[in-house]
């Protein structure tokens, strides 16, 4: 189990709803149902739209967020397989919760979704890190800081496809700061509707 401040555990109920969830999303995204989904099917990269472990992995980040926050999982959360960028709405604010599974992770926006960023709808990106059951919080920012400061990738960089969006997380605001600030203080983040 994570050890790390804001770190936990989702229960084995939320583990099979995210196990349920991921074959959901993978069938949708072979065989589409709706406009949405062929839109979704048709920007996936590298293999995601059938790597059930990163479907389910992210799912279950959006779970451990809500625990963490002490919200109802299964009515905070959307669970159609194509939303408009919000995750999940806390203290105001609209939340697009990313997942990684690596430690030392960066929070990026897939290049096949760049020309998506400015049309989603979101207030902020929360980083979240962990595998199957373990997860923890562990930096955010805000979709203006993300626009404004993020990097774009190139052929040089070995870690993202040329024209990934990403902000490492040294660039990223303590997840603490999220926590601490008052609500008139996260307010200033929203984004028009």
């Amino acid at each position: 189990m994570a050890t790390k401040p804001d770190s936990g555990r989702i229960t084995p109920e939320q583990y099979e709803w995210c196990e349920k969830f991921a074959r959901k999303i993978i069938a949708n995204l072979e065989r589409p149902n709706n406009a949405a989904e062929a839109r979704s099917a048709s920007i996936s990269s590298h293999g995601a739209e059938t790597n059930f472990g990163l479907q389910r992995d992210a799912k279950a980040a959006e779970c451990w967020f809500c625990n963490w926050a002490g919200l109802d999982w299964k009515t905070a959360l959307g669970w159609r397989t194509a939303d408009d960028g919000k995750d999940v709405l806390w203290r105001t604010i609209r939340l697009d919760i990313k997942h990684t599974p690596y430690v030392n992770g960066a929070l990026i926006w897939p290049y096949r979704k760049a020309e998506m960023f400015h049309v989603k709808h979101f207030d902020a990106l929360v980083l979240v890190k962990g595998t199957e059951y373990d997860f923890w919080l562990d930096a955010w920012t805000s979709k203006t800081q993300f626009k404004f400061n993020h990097i774009v990738a190139d052929k040089h960089d070995k870690r993202f496809h040329p024209g990934t969006m990403y902000m490492d997380q040294e660039n990223l605001w303590p997840i603490r700061s999220l926590v601490a600030a008052e609500d008139y203080e996260i307010f200033k983040y929203k984004q028009p509707a």
